[in-house]
């Protein structure tokens, strides 16, 4: 885990949802598919397309990947399991009909996660200052303050 990453009250990593660096996004349904980089690797992360009180994210890394389709493409016993999960963890109810859509879901994204490049070397440049210091806040188009940073 990175040491400046926020944590949950459950004590788990937070996760930016949406953002710059994502490679590729998918919505079926209410359910968004991203692909993007997490810790230097590469994740596909399920949540829902319209937030609510129970919005959270499921995050599949590149590394279990295998855990989840068959040599024949067909899901894993793991998935089958994890799916229940995933539905839970983006705040579904977690039954049969939700833990199928999981699993068409992340089958579909499996092929995508495997492509994905490695990180963007944008996405690895610590923040630095741009520019010459200054500051211009506008209001309607019009300059209301310019001062130094």
């Amino acid at each position: 885990m990175i040491s400046s990453s926020i944590l949950s009250n459950t004590g788990l990593p937070m996760v930016l949802l949406g953002g710059d660096f994502v490679w590729r996004r998918r919505v079926t349904g209410d359910i968004v598919s991203e692909f993007k980089w997490l810790q230097d690797e590469p994740v596909m992360i399920l949540y829902r397309a319209v937030p609510s009180t129970k919005t959270g994210a499921f995050i599949i890394r590149l590394e279990d990947a295998h855990k989840y389709a068959q040599s024949n493409g067909m899901p894993s016993i793991e998935l089958m399991r994890d799916s229940m999960r995933a539905a839970d963890s983006i705040g579904f109810f977690a039954d049969k009909d939700a833990a199928k859509r999981m699993i068409d879901i992340i089958l579909d994204g499996l092929p995508d996660l495997l492509a994905m490049p490695p990180m963007p070397p944008e996405q690895t440049k610590v923040d630095k200052p741009i520019g010459d210091g200054e500051l211009s806040i506008k209001i309607n188009g019009k300059t209301a303050m310019e001062t130094l940073v």
